[in-house]
């Protein structure tokens, strides 16, 4: 996968981090940034939030309310991570924290069926165009998972939501990827119940 353009293209530029890459494919993240550099990908500062304007919350709240952390993130050259980081830091929620939901997803049949066809999320973003986060998080809804064996258990997931953890504090604590923590509050019938809270967070403010 490193050696393939298109597909690194593809997985960096909608604002995975180089971490979240290497995660994937189960390798450090050194060679991940340097296949990045060998094939003239400009790779975004993980230290995103020392951008002067992840410093300034008016700015924020503002970029926020008419933006996804990915476009900010590709309007200020800096990860998807290191936006998220700086919302979290300044109490800011994003409107648009589940934003494979915005797309429609094929009907269960269809998408079991292609599923059983392709075996992997990469198979079946490729037969839909979309990415694979989505792809994970369409497959999830319907009960079908990669690994039978969760990343979080069901006690730890459900104490993170009544504490009223947001997503990006829940990838933090357990150090797994965005895609990952909605796949797992799919799979412990949570997703609700935490969208439902920072929802009403978002409306009490």
């Amino acid at each position: 996968m490193l050696d393939d353009r298109g597909w690194l293209i593809e997985r960096y530029e909608t604002a995975w981090s180089i971490r979240e890459v290497a995660t994937e494919l189960g390798v450090n993240e050194q060679p991940v940034g340097a296949a990045l550099r060998r094939r003239g990908i400009i790779v975004r500062s993980e230290r995103g939030s020392q951008h002067p304007r992840l410093v300034d919350p008016a700015w924020l709240q503002a970029a926020i309310a008419d933006n996804g952390t990915n476009e900010i993130a590709q309007q200020l050259g800096v990860s998807r991570v290191g936006v998220q980081r700086a919302l979290t830091r300044y109490g800011i929620a994003s409107p648009r924290r589940y934003e494979s939901a915005s797309l429609t997803p094929p009907s269960e049949a269809v998408l079991r069926a292609v599923w059983d066809a392709e075996q992997t999320i990469r198979g079946v973003a490729q037969r839909f165009s979309v990415s694979p986060t989505t792809a994970a998080v369409w497959l999830a809804q319907i009960a079908v998972f990669v690994s039978e064996r969760p990343a979080i258990s069901h006690r730890e997931l459900t104490n993170a939501v009544r504490k009223g953890l947001t997503r990006v504090e829940i990838e933090q604590r357990f150090k797994i990827t965005g895609r990952t923590v909605v796949v797992e509050l799919h799979r412990h019938g949570l997703f609700r119940e935490h969208r439902q809270r920072h929802v009403s967070q978002r409306s009490d403010s």
